[in-house]
Parts: C-alpha cells; sequence; structure tokens
C-alpha cells in the first residue's frame, strides 16, 4: 500500500470519506482536499441557512484537518498544522476540490458532490514537502438544467458567474442600510441569515444522505427570534452565538433583517 492510500484509510478511519489529492496551489508539493458533508434534514422552522444551524464549520473542519496534519507529521515528520485552510486562504478551494476528483461546479457556482451534493464544506492542507500523485477530476458534470437560475431570489447567476451584490445569501450578511433593491431580494427570502433556494431546487441535491459527521448532527439552533436577540449585549451575544457561523457579523445585521421583515409584513 502506498503513501497516498494509507492517507485516503487515515481519513476513511476519523469519518471523511471524501478525500483527494490536488496539487499544490503554491506549485510546490501537493494538497490534501477534505469534503465535510453537512445536510441535515430539519423538521422544524427554520429561518439560518442550513450551513448556519450547526456548530461553527470553521471549528469542526479545522479539527479534523489537525488530526490530518498529525497523521502526516507522525508518517514524514513534518508539520503541516499551519498550512490548513477553510475558507481562510487565497486560494480557490472549490478549484482544489475539482482538481482532486472531488466534484464538479454547478450552475450555482458550488462545488457539487456526486452523493453528497453540494452540502460540502471544503477544506485542505498545504503540504510543499510532499509530493503524492493528483487525483483525476471526475468526468460527470452538472446537468444544466437552470432551476437554481430560475429560483434565484435576485437573479444572482448569470453565466459562469454570480452576480455577488443580488445574492440573497450575501445581502442578510451585510453591514449598514439596505438600497431598495437589496430589501426587495431580503423579502422573497425565507431566512433571516443565508439562503438555501439554489441549492434546494438542484436536482443534484435530491435524495442525498445525512451527514456522517457527528459534530454536524448535534447542538442544532435551526431558528432564532428577534426576542432572543433584542436583551442580549454585544458581548452577550457573543458569549452565546460564538459557536455558530452567524455570529461573526454580530446581531445588529440579524436584526436589522427581522426589523425589515417586520416592517413588511413577513
Amino acid at each position: 500500500m502506498d503513501f497516498k492510500e494509507q492517507l485516503k484509510l487515515f481519513c476513511k478511519s476519523i469519518g471523511l470519506d471524501c478525500c483527494g489529492i490536488a496539487s499544490s496551489p503554491t506549485g510546490i508539493g501537493c494538497a490534501v482536499v477534505c469534503l465535510f458533508p453537512y445536510y441535515q434534514p430539519i423538521k422544524t422552522q427554520r429561518n439560518l441557512s442550513r450551513y448556519a444551524v450547526m456548530p461553527d464549520y470553521h471549528m469542526v473542519v479545522r479539527s479534523y484537518l489537525l488530526r490530518i496534519s498529525e497523521f502526516l507529521q507522525e508518517q514524514t515528520g513534518i508539520d503541516y498544522s499551519g498550512q490548513i485552510y477553510c475558507d481562510n486562504s487565497p486560494y480557490q478551494d472549490r478549484s482544489l476540490a475539482v482538481a482532486a476528483g472531488l466534484g464538479f461546479i454547478g450552475q450555482n457556482t458550488c462545488l457539487i458532490h456526486p452523493v453528497y451534493g453540494s452540502y460540502v464544506f471544503i477544506g485542505y492542507i498545504v503540504c510543499e514537502s510532499l509530493n503524492l500523485a493528483p487525483d483525476k477530476p471526475l468526468s460527470c458534470s452538472c446537468i444544466g438544467c437552470g432551476k437554481c437560475r430560475t429560483a434565484c431570489h435576485g437573479g444572482a447567476l448569470q453565466e459562469k458567474r454570480m452576480q455577488i451584490e443580488r445574492c440573497a445569501s450575501h445581502i442578510t450578511q451585510k453591514k449598514g442600510d439596505l438600497s431598495e433593491t437589496e430589501q426587495s431580494i431580503l423579502m422573497k427570502n425565507p431566512l433571516i441569515w443565508g439562503c438555501d433556494t439554489c441549492q434546494e431546487v438542484c436536482p443534484h441535491n435530491q435524495s442525498i444522505p445525512v451527514t456522517p459527521i457527528l459534530e454536524f448532527r448535534q447542538s442544532l439552533v435551526p431558528f432564532l427570534t428577534k426576542e432572543d436577540l433584542l436583551p442580549l449585549s454585544g458581548r452577550e451575544f457573543r458569549r452565546r452565538y460564538r459557536q455558530r457561523a452567524f455570529s461573526w457579523r454580530g446581531k445588529d445585521v440579524l436584526l436589522r433583517n427581522f426589523t425589515l421583515k417586520d416592517q413588511n409584513g413577513i
């Protein structure tokens, strides 16, 4: 068994069955890329995006990648813990995942895995001193049905790109006052944080399995109310929700979204 197989077996042993190797984005060595499926059926009322109802994925992904880094250090003697990334690097994580054979890009600009759909987080380790052969990209692709483009509340999905300023998810997270156009898009979105519409209508996301990652199945907070937030100081908000992906913007943005929806009778 070669080292690449050993590495992938280790990843499977800790619950990660989507691991691939890509050429390093720095041009030296390789990148170990992993997907973290997070789909969880939620039967109760929800006004937060699926990715935000569970403990902050940044923390969860990093904890798994640190375990992989420890395995690599045991095997190679090199510490890669400083080269762990999840939404915090200058590199294109979706491009790395495609290069590692872990999925393809959909019309909604999301990475889509053949089994887990687009409900996946991407994490990777840049290993400049490790030379492993990259995996081959998948031969399958998005079916191109256009359902995501039709359903998008702001018409943000353009040919081969997203017009981010019209994305409802982006608008729910934007600081300050919203323009009339942005408010109109927000009103169409049933959530007060994030937006799942383009993923929910995607055929590649139908009948996908529940996440195998235990951390994403526990401590779910699918719904917030204005009354939950109003009594909290900024410090109290951060303390209560510090392990949630929606906490980084603070409570004011969430309260603004609630207020605008209240004003429009939503």
